[in-house]
């Protein structure tokens, strides 16, 4: 009873200090807070990538809720807005890809996402977003949005990320993508891509039926003697071990360009078996000897 009290408490509270916008509920700028340098976001702008903390940026609180969760009571949500974060006008044509740690992704103009009110949630009445409702951080939104475009466990924050990048390799070695290129082959299947929400009008109907340059990870063994990979290491910090390269692949193009981030890129590991693809893993930028991250 005394928690259903301080709940509605918060809310009465909150939306004394709230403005409005269209149908939102929209809290001033408010301090940000010593207990949120714990929580970072990779961002990917152009060419450039950072790992940034929310501490130093003033956050937004809205009362809401996540439609994923239709039967949870109504919340006050704390969090980052998205253009602050960025700090990048909208302009017409900008695109923006957020990524999760599950390697689902939102695939947007980023107009849209800004017009929206998109927060970088971490904080629901009070309290640390928990995993279960998709802490520690979530996108979400403050203004319409369908639930599809809710994501939870966000890790990167991209708007027109520049896909042609190196594929970092142990020992301070490196391949660039013409290098890559070059050493590969015409692949005999085609690859499946992540699953997630994608603006219509940025799903590519040029080509129905792509296809793929790469090559096994025993060949780039054999052109970087003493390579000796064993995982492959995502932009969202997940690894993938594998005890033998044999059946491995590494994708590098698509359609004669690098794989765009929201079509898995820049590189994709993929094991074939028996002509399929058995297993595939986006958003590859690393191949390393050990293990240092969430295996999926």
């Amino acid at each position: 009873m005394m928690q259903r009290v301080w709940q509605w408490s918060m809310i009465v509270g909150a939306l004394l200090a709230f403005e409005s916008f269209g149908g939102c509920r929209w809290s001033k700028v408010a301090r940000a807070e010593p207990g949120m340098s714990s929580h970072q976001v990779t961002l990917w702008v152009g060419n450039q990538t950072k790992l940034q903390s929310l501490a130093s940026f003033p956050f937004r609180q809205f009362v809401g809720k996540d439609p994923n969760f239709a039967s949870d009571p109504t919340q006050v949500f704390r969090g980052v807005p998205l253009q602050a974060l960025v700090d990048k006008t909208p302009t017409r044509g900008t695109v923006l890809t957020v990524v999760a740690t599950d390697q689902y992704i939102y695939h947007d103009y980023y107009q849209n996402a800004v017009n929206a009110k998109a927060v970088l949630v971490f904080d629901s009445d009070g309290k640390p977003l928990p995993k279960t409702r998709g802490g520690p951080l979530t996108l979400m939104f403050a203004g319409e949005a369908p639930r599809e475009q809710f994501i939870w466990y966000t890790k990167l924050i991209a708007v027109d990320p520049v896909d042609q990048r190196a594929l970092l390799l142990p020992g301070s070695q490196q391949a660039t993508v013409d290098q890559l290129q070059k050493w590969g082959e015409d692949l005999p299947v085609r690859l499946p891509i992540p699953r997630g929400w994608r603006h219509p009008d940025l799903v590519s109907k040029a080509n129905s039926k792509p296809f793929y340059r790469g090559l096994p990870l025993d060949k780039l063994h054999q052109r970087l003697p003493g390579l000796a990979v064993a995982v492959a290491q995502d932009v969202a910090g997940n690894s993938l071990p594998f005890t033998r390269q044999e059946g491995w692949w590494l994708a590098t193009h698509k359609d004669k360009k690098p794989i765009a981030l929201s079509d898995g890129g820049p590189y994709i590991v993929f094991q074939l078996v028996d002509g399929k693809v058995r297993h595939a893993f986006f958003f590859v930028t690393q191949l390393t000897r050990g293990s240092s991250g969430k295996g999926l």
